[in-house]
């Protein structure tokens, strides 16, 4: 997890930046208990952000059941990777 404040949403944002479940934990019902877990962990967040692939069907619909919904618009980075 990384937390910043973001204007955009007027507090704390907190990025979600890795999950993984083994496959033979996966469909117990766990990614739905730690994503309740993570919004009870932080209580005082405006907003939480992840990523997620379109082929990761699974994980798509997963965090749509939470709440998630997609962003529309462009990302830009910068690497500095030497």
């Amino acid at each position: 997890m990384t937390q910043c404040y973001s204007a955009e949403v007027g507090g704390r944002c907190i990025f979600i930046e890795e999950i993984f479940l083994k496959p033979e934990l996966r469909g117990q019902g766990l990614g739905t208990e730690l994503m309740a877990w993570l919004e009870r962990e932080y209580p005082a967040a405006r907003r939480f952000r992840l990523e997620v692939t379109q082929v990761n069907q699974r994980a798509v619909r997963l965090y749509q059941r939470a709440g998630y919904e997609f962003l529309r618009y462009d990302q830009m980075v910068l690497d500095k990777i030497n």
